[in-house]
């Protein structure tokens, strides 16, 4: 297992390192190396440590960049939570001469890069629904006034006007820089351990078992019930208790209806009946999973 994702949004992924791997993949659209945020445990991952690979989208007109991954130099230590998120870098070289042609190319990705900025600004913004200060309702305000300025460009002319981008740029830029500071004044809480995959084995073609970081195991195993009054199996997992979940599935030797029944559970080992057509039967295989917490 590569890494165990544990949430993904727009311009988001959550992860969590299994100690063994050193590549973590990502997928939102992006405009350059610097919009790419990369944090260990919510912290910022030193950027010395990590290189970029990304994907071009091909299409020169669209995103330049949809997704890509972040290879460690090192696998990061098992239970890391490593986030990869988007922060639109607000430098941008627009050069629109009056007395040249507009290239719908340029024009295509400006647009673009402005609708991702307003997106990635209301996607900050509930972020900060926690803190209730005015100055997010501010910020809330300043980010409608933006997007109804662009809607409200008639056509290339107005786009490439001069005092139009200059205005927009810096609204976007001041935008940004109130959004940095609430944002720093959300405080940093501990995160709970992640869990987290330590081990796995597969005993043969239908046997396996996987075990967590918490002590979750999951296990699953065929069994056969081969006699009338039940048949005992063991678990290849030894369980801490008796508090563990069975779920099966019957294979069906024909036509009707077949189940199974559980009982005499211990740590180790439970006995199974076989039904077929509400009849008990001495002869009915399957396959079960169980699931609870390990000794």
């Amino acid at each position: 297992m590569s890494e165990e994702a544990i949430v993904s949004g727009d311009n988001i992924v959550h992860l969590v390192a299994n100690g063994r791997v050193d590549v973590f993949y990502f997928d939102f659209y992006f405009f350059q190396d610097e919009d790419v945020k990369v944090f260990e445990n919510d912290r910022p991952a030193p950027s010395d440590q990590y290189h970029l690979e990304k994907n071009s989208v091909g299409i020169a007109a669209d995103y330049p960049y949809r997704g890509g991954s972040v290879r460690f130099d090192s696998p990061p230590p098992a239970g890391t939570k490593i986030t990869i998120k988007r922060r639109l870098k607000i430098e941008r070289s627009i050069d629109y001469q009056p007395t040249l042609q507009i290239d719908p190319v340029h024009l295509n990705r400006d647009l673009n890069f402005f609708m991702e900025c307003i997106r990635e600004f209301g996607q900050r913004l509930q972020s900060l629904q926690s803190l209730e200060s005015v100055e997010a309702g501010e910020i809330a305000e300043k980010v409608e006034a933006l997007n109804a300025r662009i809607a409200s460009l008639d056509g290339a002319t107005d786009f490439a006007r001069t005092a139009d981008l200059v205005q927009i740029t810096e609204a976007i830029a001041t935008i940004t820089a109130g959004l940095a500071a609430l944002e720093g004044r959300i405080p940093i809480l501990p995160q709970p351990p992640a869990d987290y995959i330590i081990d796995t084995a597969t005993i043969n073609a239908n046997t396996w078992w996987r075990k967590w970081n918490s002590g979750w195991v999951e296990q699953g195993m065929p069994i056969n019930v081969g006699a009338t009054g039940g048949s005992v199996f063991h678990l290849p997992v030894t369980m801490a208790n008796t508090v563990y979940a069975i779920t099966n599935s019957v294979q069906s030797p024909g036509s009707g209806q077949g189940s199974f029944n559980f009982y005499n559970k211990t740590a180790s080992s439970f006995t199974a009946k076989a039904y077929w057509n509400n009849n008990e039967s001495n002869s009915l295989s399957g396959y079960v999973m169980i699931a609870g917490y390990a000794a």
